[in-house]
């Protein structure tokens, strides 16, 4: 055997490039719908996979050694139930050798920036962070100083506060001079020490972290609670250190924790893990949303490689005159096999440039999307170096492997090169392009059944009964806690933003509520008993003000609604939803009963409608209002009902707030509409993500089809001549191409329909208790191909039929 060195095999590599791009250039449609074909696949595939990779599994940006980081949380016994931990058990295990190098503690909170700091007033999560944060994460910082233990006493200004990159170049324009500068957090003041790397955003995944401050400073905090601060604990192993060296001391510290403090850590355990382990309970739903996204592109790329690789056998069997040439004037099998992987593999890498391009167009748009809630979370979804180079190893070997049966078929055998095109035209072929467009056919199949199980869905989420009316509503979050109102600086506040609402001549109606159906919902509920019967519910406690049923459109059953007389000095009164007052009073005579919670009795006044509080798709759920004047409530939102179904603008509702304190931000500003439609996002976006691509799908399982069946067609034109000479009717010659046009698709709806129900099936949890698999649907999608098919297979049938016999069989 004589093998090439590598400066020749280099030689012919570049031979044949160049020979494929001369005869690409005398077939530039092919080579146009090649490339945008495939590349959607690959674009598409490319940014599915890219942002499940930023979801779940990209390292956090500005963290060194992310898999020597543990978390450590409370839990049962079993393990399970995993929560931060309190500070005290934080400070004992600070005091312990447990094999971390060192161990931080971290608070998640709000914080209102106010316009004295520079730009309009805003709400930002920032992060409460022991001196230790920083080191054990590994940052360094962009400018200025980080938080470090190994500062002496007062070498940092107390009220220190370090910016994330993005907040200092977004609102300080990345100017230097912000150093040592005053800002306003909460209405206190802070100095700025430094700023963060650009990219950090601490050890939560997908949150974006706008400020850290010291947490053994008396700074901003989540809310006011009573309750002992807990906080997420993090270290970073030792050398040689193990988990269960780090599980063994956090045992020690639970029995000591259990001799000072029995009742609270009777049953409590330290959970130690690592970090990248720690929010398993959040990637589980989301990898399955993710997962159907993948399987989506998955079918797209399917289709568009099954595409591509019938315009390459159709080009290969119309270049076998001119392969056969090549190997009767000496050109080796092995070098026409060869020429045959280089186009194939050229093409498929032009392809996923193209499909590069549309992946990072797609995914940076997707990233700018702006959350209509006030909603942190990080939207970097740029395929990076990792992705991109996956997405290349994977287009390169799709490749090599679609270019593999038309070489076989050019190569194979033994026969004079001068008559294999000529069997070419029959056989393996025809069989490959049937099973190609079959596969089209059943990618295409999924997708649309995909695309058109989720809109069933949503359609059937927009006639869902909310239990209220959205529409004409808008609605503003108020957190006084974070700005550090008092109690009675607080109810003064709010009453006066009501009345102040409420004397506007676009506003039909205003109320207060604690807390938002479908956007956020009740933060507590408790047990509720009748005083006349056993037994009880759990039931969530909803706070709101005057006006708020009318408001919200929430239909009172029996009673009445809460009034200015249900004040602070008056007897404690509540209204149930129907679901309260049929578990505890089944036989009616709701009105006048007394609802027991704890030491407190309340008299029912009135009984609303059933609503739905959290998701579109739940049972109805318990729920009792309490009128807020009752009570205080620091966190707010302010339900505005317009005159026309238009609503009021963002702008004249913020004015609302800062006619009485400027430095107010607004976590919530918008339309409830809005709202309501941010919780139906995700749906929306898989849906209108299959949506599109199974059309696409259809698209190219169309295109193939008739490229399929124009080239059997042509490729039979002898035999459609020799029988129309002998005299068979042309609706025969008609049916025997529809039919054969008609196999390929009859098989991919056989291979699709099974996947599509599979699919349906995984997705149960997105269809808000649909049936997912839809008779009526699945029949439409095998209509719609048939047609298709048989629209498809008429072209050249007609064809077929008109020809003249005579002159084709002078051409053969």
């Amino acid at each position: 055997m004589v093998r090439l060195d590598r400066p020749v095999l280099v030689v012919a590599i570049l031979q044949d490039i160049s020979s494929v791009l001369r005869s690409w250039s005398r077939s530039p449609v092919f080579v146009a719908t090649s490339v945008v074909t495939l590349g959607i696949g690959i674009g598409s595939a490319t940014a599915a996979v890219s942002i499940a990779d930023s979801v779940l599994v990209r390292p956090l940006p500005g963290v060194q050694k992310p898999k020597d980081l543990v978390a450590l949380r409370v839990g049962d016994r079993s393990g399970r139930s995993g929560r931060p931990m309190p500070l005290e058990a934080f400070s004992a295990l600070q005091g312990t050798d447990t094999g971390l190098e060192a161990i931080a503690a971290a608070t998640l909170s709000k914080v209102g920036l106010s316009a004295s700091s520079g730009g309009k007033p805003e709400i930002v999560a920032a992060m409460a962070v022991s001196d230790q944060y920083f080191s054990v994460l590994g940052t360094k910082p962009a400018a200025g100083l980080l938080f470090d233990p190994g500062f002496s006493q007062g070498a940092l200004p107390s009220g220190s506060v370090v910016l994330s990159h993005r907040l200092w170049r977004t609102r300080f324009r990345g100017d230097r001079s912000v150093l040592g500068r005053s800002i306003s957090l909460n209405r206190r003041s802070f100095t700025i020490i430094g700023v963060a790397e650009e990219g950090f955003n601490g050890h939560l995944p997908l949150y974006r972290i706008s400020l850290w401050i010291r947490l053994d400073e008396q700074g901003p905090t989540a809310s006011s609670g009573s309750k002992e601060p807990e906080v997420l604990a993090i270290g970073r192993l030792s050398h040689g250190a193990s988990l269960e060296t780090v599980r063994a001391a956090a045992g020690r510290t639970v029995a000591t924790l259990r001799q000072t403090n029995p009742v609270d850590w009777a049953s409590e355990v330290l959970i130690v893990e690592p970090q990248e382990r720690s929010f398993e309970e959040f990637r589980g739903p989301v990898s399955i949303y993710l997962g159907f996204l993948l399987a989506l592109s998955a079918a797209i790329l399917l289709v568009s490689c099954s595409n591509t690789a019938g315009f390459l056998l159709s080009r290969t069997l119309g270049r076998a005159g001119e392969m056969a040439i090549r190997m009767a004037v000496g050109g080796s099998r092995r070098r026409v096999f060869f020429h045959i992987l280089i186009e194939s593999i050229l093409l498929f890498f032009l392809s996923w440039l193209c499909g590069t391009c549309l992946a990072v167009l797609g995914t940076q748009a997707l990233g700018k999307v702006e959350f209509p809630v006030g909603i942190p979370l990080i939207g970097n979804f740029t395929p990076d170096l990792r992705v991109l180079a996956l997405s290349l190893m994977v287009t390169l070997f799709s490749g090599l492997i679609v270019g593999l049966g038309p070489g076989f078929l050019l190569i194979r055998g033994g026969d004079n090169p001068f008559l294999k095109h000529r069997r070419l035209q029959r056989g393996m072929g025809t069989t490959v392009r049937k099973l190609l467009v079959a596969t089209q056919v059943a990618g295409a199949v999924v997708l649309l059944t995909g695309s058109g199980s989720l809109a069933t869905a949503l359609e059937r989420a927009s006639s869902i009964d909310l239990g209220f009316v959205p529409t004409g509503v808008q609605v503003a979050t108020i957190d006084l806690g974070i700005q550090e109102y008092g109690g009675e600086e607080g109810k003064v506040f709010f009453d006066r933003l009501l009345d102040l609402s409420r004397r506007h001549p676009e506003v039909a109606s205003a109320a207060l509520a604690d807390f938002l159906p479908l956007v956020s919902p009740p933060e507590r509920a408790e047990s509720f008993a009748s005083t006349q019967r056993s037994g009880g519910v759990q039931a969530g406690i909803l706070g709101v003000s005057p006006g708020f049923f009318e408001t919200l459109g929430i239909r009172i059953l029996e009673g009445r609604e809460f009034t200015s007389g249900d004040g602070p000095n008056s007897a404690p009164v509540a209204i149930v939803n129907q679901t309260v007052a049929s578990i505890l009073w089944p036989r009616g005579g709701v009105i006048g009963q007394s609802l027991r919670q704890g030491d407190s009795v309340f008299e029912v006044i009135g009984v609303a409608q059933n609503g739905k509080y959290i998701s579109l798709g739940e049972s109805p759920l318990a729920a009792v209002y309490l009128p807020r004047a009752q009570y205080f409530n620091p966190t707010a939102s302010l339900i505005l009902r317009a005159t026309d179904d238009c609503g009021l603008s963002q702008r004249e509702v913020g004015e609302f707030v800062r006619v009485l304190d400027a430095d107010i931000p607004l976590t919530i500003n918008a339309h409830y509409a809005q709202l309501i439609g941010a919780h139906l996002l995700p749906r929306r976006f898989a849906a209108a993500f299959a949506g599109g691509l199974g059309f696409i799908g259809l698209f190219l399982a169309s295109v193939g089809l008739v490229g399929g069946l124009s080239i059997s067609v042509a490729q039979r034109w002898k035999e459609y001549a020799i029988r129309g000479a002998l005299g068979a009717p042309p609706a025969k010659v008609r049916a025997s191409i529809i039919k054969s046009g008609l196999i390929p698709v009859v098989v991919g709806l056989g291979l699709g329909i099974p996947l599509a129900v599979v699919a349906c099936s995984l997705i149960r949890s997105f269809l808000y208790g649909a049936d997912p698999i839809d008779p009526s649907l699945l029949g439409m999608i095998a209509g719609l191909f048939l047609t298709i098919g048989a629209v498809v297979s008429n072209i050249p049938a007609r064809r077929a039929i008109l020809m003249d016999p005579v002159q084709v069989l002078k051409e053969n």
